[in-house]
């Protein structure tokens, strides 16, 4: 449980509004990625960094990117948001965004997904990179807890068919952001092999909770992730059209 980004109590926000531009920078020299997530992007932000990228880390505790209303949980997260995007269309910074997020409120709520779905096509337009991490294999929305589960003897992997099945909803609205140009990280094509996901990689699990992912498993995407967000990166180009 302790498998967490060595910056998460320093980078990450879980209340109160805090300017985009004192937000945390890993790594050294012009951003070159600006990953706007939940807490749901704090273990890959700091992954994404350590695999040589710059990364500006935007991520706030219940607060998806994309959503401007307010929610139970974030009374907050929409003026959060509405400072991110902002931030994001009037610097130039970079052209590279990387979203994360716990998916439920999005796909229980269409309101919501269309809210997240608009702020991907306006980032597009405006000539930026748009990545979106697809739901890890083990979250789920019972809250139980992963190395707990293990460490008392619990079953330790997953069939693909039955992440398919619980991520239904989110997978279709995935696919819609993905149609709409948006690039998905299908983080299951590496989580998963032989129609099997198993909970531990390369001896550690693959969540530090129910559904965050472990700083081990968020190394383990970045190793992958990575070269992919650095050939986008750059200084922003208004003129160029969204990835397809």
């Amino acid at each position: 449980r302790e498998d967490v980004s060595p910056h998460r109590d320093r980078c990450h926000l879980s209340s109160g509004i805090a300017p985009p531009e004192e937000a945390c920078v890993l790594g050294e020299g012009p951003v070159q990625v600006t990953l706007w997530a939940d807490s749901h992007g704090v273990e890959m932000a700091y992954a994404l960094h350590e695999a040589g990228l710059v990364v500006r880390s935007l991520t706030y505790s219940s607060c998806p990117p994309g959503m401007y209303g307010p929610l139970d949980h974030s009374p907050e997260c929409g003026l959060h948001n509405q400072a991110v995007l902002d931030y994001l269309l009037t610097k130039e910074e970079a052209r590279t965004v990387f979203m994360a997020a716990y998916y439920a409120p999005l796909v229980k709520n269409p309101r919501n997904g269309q809210q997240m779905r608009t702020t991907a096509e306006k980032l597009m337009a405006a000539g930026f990179r748009v990545f979106i991490l697809a739901p890890t294999p083990h979250e789920n929305d019972d809250h139980s807890d992963l190395p707990r589960h293990l460490i008392r003897g619990g079953v330790v992997d997953l069939p693909l068919q039955g992440y398919e099945s619980e991520h239904r909803e989110t997978i279709s609205f995935l696919r819609l952001l993905e149609q709409d140009g948006a690039t998905i990280l299908w983080s299951a094509n590496l989580m998963c092999s032989d129609d099997n996901c198993p909970a531990v990689l390369e001896g550690r699990p693959v969540l530090f909770d129910s559904h965050h992912l472990s700083m081990s498993a968020a190394r383990y995407l970045a190793e992958y992730y990575a070269p992919q967000l650095r050939s986008a990166a750059g200084p922003r180009n208004d003129r160029e059209p969204a990835l397809k």
